[in-house]
């Protein structure tokens, strides 16, 4: 088995990106063999992609509205070895996706060394830490800002920007309802312990205004599409 090459399946928006990954993988010392690569994430699952060792998974899949943290979290419950190879660089991005189980994070900008490497430890069962993670070191932020992870990040924005109720939230990032209440009561815990309230939803969207997580012309163009009066926007804050 040792001398047997490693196997990757790539999942990438871009035709350019799934070029230049297989080619670093067919001139690594011994070479990486790409048995999938496309944009169409159904090749995880099925053929041969199913049997690769390792996922080389990008983070820019919103298929018919569903966060690609729903398709990373399926892949690491199924026990696939994923490396996170994307353009983001966020901290709270990173750190989610860590979280989550990932085997690696390499931002694109680190390119073919590091990727090459966090495939072989990946394959091995061992994760990589790429130097944006190794390195990563959150910006000082004022101490009355909370740490909301990108995920709670991402229920927050859904909620109080596109004038959905929380079941629609829940089943636009293929989350249960009961996760996204979560979510949005834990944001609103740390609110509460760093000295803001956010007790509604009006309340929630101004301050992340305030923290430059959304525009305020995402709530007023959220509000302006509703069809019901303002008061009873209002009165079901939280039921919603």
């Amino acid at each position: 088995m040792a001398d047997q090459p490693i196997t990757v399946v790539i999942c990438d928006n871009h035709d350019v990106v799934i070029d230049g990954v297989h080619g670093w993988c067919s001139r690594a010392d011994p070479p990486i063999r790409v048995i999938s690569a496309g944009t169409q994430l159904t090749r995880v699952w099925t053929g041969e992609g199913a049997q690769a060792q390792v996922v080389i998974f990008d983070l820019g899949f919103q298929e018919e509205d569903v966060h690609e943290f729903f398709y990373l979290r399926q892949l690491i419950e199924k026990g696939r070895k994923v490396v996170v190879f994307s353009a983001e660089e966020s901290a709270d991005v990173i750190l989610e996706c860590s979280q989550l189980g990932v085997m690696s994070y390499v931002t694109k900008a680190e390119g073919e060394k590091h990727l090459i490497t966090a495939i072989r430890s990946a394959a091995t069962g061992e994760k990589y830490t790429a130097p944006r993670h190794a390195g990563l070191i959150v910006a000082d932020r004022a101490p009355t800002r909370p740490q909301l992870t990108a995920q709670e990040i991402a229920v927050l924005l859904a909620w109080c920007t596109g004038g959905m109720t929380k079941a629609m939230v829940a089943r636009k990032l293929g989350l249960a309802e009961s996760t996204v209440n979560e979510y949005i009561e834990r944001a609103r815990a740390r609110y509460d312990a760093v000295g803001r309230p956010a007790r509604d939803k009006t309340t929630l969207a101004q301050r992340l205004i305030e923290d430059g997580e959304m525009h305020p012309d995402q709530v007023f163009q959220s509000r302006t599409r509703g069809k019901r009066p303002a008061r009873s926007i209002k009165r079901r804050d939280d039921s919603e």
